[in-house]
């Protein structure tokens, strides 16, 4: 009778390790990320918004910011401590030029994108702290400078402001009633517009307008997986039989001469590079994800057809090459790679003294919301290469998107073959 009543107090206390082991690996799994503490003032260096230096000493950075310094690639001259303090200067100089009211406003989107993706994939513990520190300040100001009229009816914008807060952890519950509210209402349009381009030819510009709703709608279907009114709404799936009909400009040509290249030719390719590194970027959940190059073989042939042009007299643009060579190392394409160790040292040696990377050809005559942008994604890009993101996986991040992966990579198989038979 003893003999079995230890084994069933054996037997239960097994079952109750095991319970606590698993918990405990379910928490891990979902507790959030790990920010450095705000008070341990030694583990900053500086910042715009709590010190009044713009010096960096990298031997005064404490562990683990640069836990070892070493060459990234034998025949780069910097290490990866010069790289990191690089990063650094670029960031505090985007943080400090969209501190300036005029240059925020109207810009909050693009600022919260550039800081949700610091936040949400990069692997050093600073950048994510000054990320979110930040977001949520500029979030918080968004929110009280009467957003509701500004943004109220804009479908588009509600659904990027809601995804962005998403990326942040941050909670509002006035955006996201504002936001369900306003695409109950736009619903049935989104859905009728997306089916109408899957009928007929688009240009560049309705394909990146559609490409990033369909990312909105999808990075909120995996947040609010409950809310039915999202079930039937177009997602990247949608997107991807569009993308899939789309023809690129001059795609099929061969041994293109640049220099016969009229200047319309040359903007239409510079759209579909800038449009297939935003495809790549979505699909990887800006940054998060890695992503197979089987999926993209089209993209990628089609980037290495025009890579140099973006290098050339021809067409010298330094913002999409450094996207460029971005999204490929989101493919899995090595440091050491001929054309990723040309972007990385193009862009390291082309810094600038304040931090900041020279924005090319800006439009004198835009507005100047438009001009604050140009500006500020020069140095964003540079910076976003830079940072090493954490990969939370090689699966897309919105699962039932694998499927339309596969479908779009082997119709540009069968199209292929049939061209050389």
């Amino acid at each position: 009778m003893i003999k079995k009543s230890q084994r069933i107090f054996t037997y239960v206390s097994v079952m109750c390790i095991a319970m606590i082991v698993m918990l405990s690996q379910a928490y891990a799994f979902d507790k959030p990320i790990n920010i450095p503490n705000q008070h341990s003032t030694s583990y900053w260096p500086m910042s715009p918004t709590y010190g009044s230096t713009d010096k960096i000493n990298p031997s005064s950075l404490e562990e683990p910011l640069y836990k070892r310094s070493k060459k990234v690639w034998p025949d780069l001259p910097y290490t990866d401590t010069d790289i990191n303090v690089k990063t650094l200067k670029g960031l505090v100089w985007m943080m400090k030029f969209m501190n300036t009211d005029k240059h925020l406003k109207g810009n909050e989107n693009n600022y919260l994108t550039m800081l949700g993706t610091m936040y949400s994939s990069a692997r050093d513990p600073y950048f994510r702290r000054m990320a979110l520190e930040e977001g949520r300040q500029v979030a918080s100001k968004l929110m009280s400078d009467d957003f509701t009229s500004r943004y109220g009816n804009d479908v588009d914008a509600l659904l990027d402001y809601l995804s962005l807060f998403n990326r942040l952890d941050i909670m509002n519950q006035e955006l996201q009633e504002l936001t369900f509210k306003t695409l109950s209402e736009k619903k049935q349009n989104i859905i009728e517009t997306v089916n109408q381009q899957k009928r007929t030819t688009i240009d560049g510009d309705e394909l990146y307008d559609t490409m990033l709703v369909t990312y909105y709608i999808t990075n909120i279907k995996k947040y609010f997986p409950h809310v039915r009114l999202l079930d039937d709404l177009p997602d990247l799936r949608d997107f991807m039989e569009i993308l899939t009909a789309y023809k690129y400009h001059l795609e099929d040509e061969k041994n293109v001469d640049f220099s016969t290249l009229s200047s319309d030719d040359v903007d239409t390719i510079m759209d579909d590079l800038y449009n297939i590194t935003h495809v790549i970027f979505v699909v990887c959940d800006y940054s998060s994800y890695s992503v197979p190059k089987k999926y993209f073989q089209r993209e990628i042939s089609y980037m290495l057809k025009y890579y140099d042009l973006i290098c050339s007299k021809y067409h010298h643009d330094p913002d999409l090459l450094t996207e460029v060579v971005y999204v490929l190392s989101l493919m899995g394409y090595p440091k050491d790679c001929d054309i990723i160790k040309k972007g990385w040292i193009t862009i390291l040696d082309s810094q600038r003294e304040d931090g900041s990377w020279k924005a090319y050809d800006v439009d004198e005559d835009a507005s100047d919301t438009d001009k604050n942008y140009d500006i500020f994604h020069a140095t964003w890009v540079a910076v976003d290469m830079l940072v090493e993101p954490v990969i939370l996986g090689i699966a897309p991040f919105y699962e039932p998107l694998t499927k339309s992966l596969e479908n779009y990579a082997n119709a540009y198989k069968m199209r292929k073959n049939i061209k050389t038979q």
